[in-house]
Formats: structure tokens, C-alpha cells, sequence
């Protein structure tokens, strides 16, 4: 056997020891000088998180005018001014005039029927033409008649538009009558009756609502001679006006 040093422990199995002790303590600092100080040799990186995205915005409805939506039926009434030209070769006697008018109409999303008045004045400047002691007076006409109604809608909201009837027209020129009853006696204004048809072409604009609007256009008239002309007339007139839809 091998002998005991002083103590009774052997020396051999006493270095071995002591070497793997040694060996154990360079193991973290070689770990240490090649990855870094604390960062493990195969850290990744922390996983992201991706947030969900939004939900897709509502689809907006594509805007629509009053006229094209379904709807059974619209009623519109239209009130204006206008200045008639008497299509004539003497433009010195005949002047320009002014005419007022109203209009009212139920129509379909296309097409509609309606009734119209208007009013008009025409002044013959019969001194013009040098008749001796000539005077400026108004050439009357009153009227009244059904007229057909035809539309497009546009989805701003313009109306185009045209119109076309027929015409009941009174006219007078410096005529009157003396009429009495059993108390007094009265001079009147004596109106003639002539068949007539107009035709228009406009537009209806919206204003600060869809029940506000603005109207103009053209309008073309025609009469025939009747109780009052020799022969036929045509005038033509652009209006301007104001008007209401509902």
C-alpha cells in the first residue's frame, strides 16, 4: 500500500480535486469574453405584437336629388318676370315689354302636367312711326292654359327642363267700352280672345334648400289672329323667377 503522509490523508486524490475546481472556475469567465457580460448565447429577440387593424370605414350612399329618388309624384309652383319681344319689323314702335307669370305642376320623376297665368305689357310707341298726335301705349295681354311638363334630373340637383301647352289669350289695345246699370256708369278696358300655344326651355336651380329654387329659361309664344290680329304672332321672352318643389 501507499503510505500516509502526517494526518492520515493520501496527497494524490488531493490534486485531483483541486485541478477540476480550477477548470470549473474559468468555465463563466471563457462563456463571459465570448458572448458578452450577461447576454446569453442564444438570446432572441422578444416577439412583437401586431395590433389588429382597423374595421373598414361604411360605404357612404351616393348622393341623390330630390327628383331621383322613387317617389310617386312632386308638386312645384313657380312665380317670375320676364321681357316679351314682339317679333315685328318695326322694333321703334314696338318696344320691349314685361310679363309676370305662375306656374304650378305635379310631375312624375320625367314628365308632369300643370296650368299657367301670366300678364304681360307691350308698349306701341305709335309716334314713333310719325303719326301726327302719336302716343306710347301698352298692348295687353292676359292669359291661361294647361301645359306638359318634361324634366331630366341630375344628381347635382339642376333640373332641365321643358315645357309646352296651349294658350287662352285676351288681348287689348286702347279699347274700352261704356257699361251702365240702373245707379251709374262705368268705362272698362275690352279684352279679345285669340287661340295661342308657348313652348319653354329652362332649368330649376337649387337654392339654400331643396325646397327653394331658382327658374329661368326661354319661352317661345304663338298666337293666332282670332278676335283681335290680322295674322299670326310669335314673341319671344326670357324669364327669371322663384319657385318651390315639395
Amino acid at each position: 500500500g501507499r503510505p500516509l503522509e502526517a494526518g492520515g490523508v493520501e496527497e494524490e486524490p488531493m490534486k485531483r480535486w483541486l485541478v477540476v475546481v480550477l477548470a470549473l472556475s474559468f468555465i463563466p469567465a471563457a462563456a463571459e469574453s465570448q458572448w458578452g457580460a450577461g447576454a446569453p448565447p442564444d438570446a432572441s429577440p422578444p416577439p412583437t405584437a401586431i395590433a389588429p387593424s382597423p374595421p373598414p370605414a361604411p360605404a357612404q350612399a351616393p348622393y341623390t336629388a330630390p327628383y331621383a329618388r322613387e317617389r310617386l309624384g312632386w308638386f312645384f309652383g313657380t312665380f317670375g318676370v320676364g321681357v316679351p319681344f314682339l317679333l315685328t319689323d318695326d322694333r321703334d314702335v314696338v318696344r320691349p315689354g314685361a310679363n309676370l307669370h305662375a306656374r304650378f305642376a305635379f310631375t312624375s320623376r320625367y314628365a308632369g302636367v300643370g296650368m299657367q297665368a301670366s300678364y304681360q305689357w307691350i308698349p306701341i310707341d305709335t309716334a314713333a312711326s310719325g303719326v301726327v298726335g302719336g302716343t306710347r301705349d301698352p298692348l295687353l295681354r292676359g292669359a291661361f292654359g294647361p301645359f306638359l311638363h318634361l324634366q331630366a334630373p341630375t344628381p347635382s340637383g339642376v333640373i332641365p327642363y321643358l315645357q309646352g301647352g296651349f294658350d287662352f289669350n285676351f288681348w287689348n289695345f286702347r279699347e274700352t267700352a261704356v257699361y251702365c246699370d240702373y245707379w251709374t256708369c262705368f268705362r272698362t278696358d275690352v279684352y279679345r280672345f285669340t287661340p295661342g300655344f308657348h313652348g319653354r326651355a329652362g332649368a330649376q336651380i337649387p337654392l339654400t334648400s331643396w325646397s327653394l329654387m331658382l327658374d329661368l329659361g326661354v319661352e317661345v309664344g304663338m298666337s293666332f289672329p282670332g278676335d283681335f290680329f290680322l295674322e299670326n304672332q310669335t314673341w319671344v321672352t326670357p324669364y327669371l323667377g322663384i319657385g318651390y318643389r315639395r
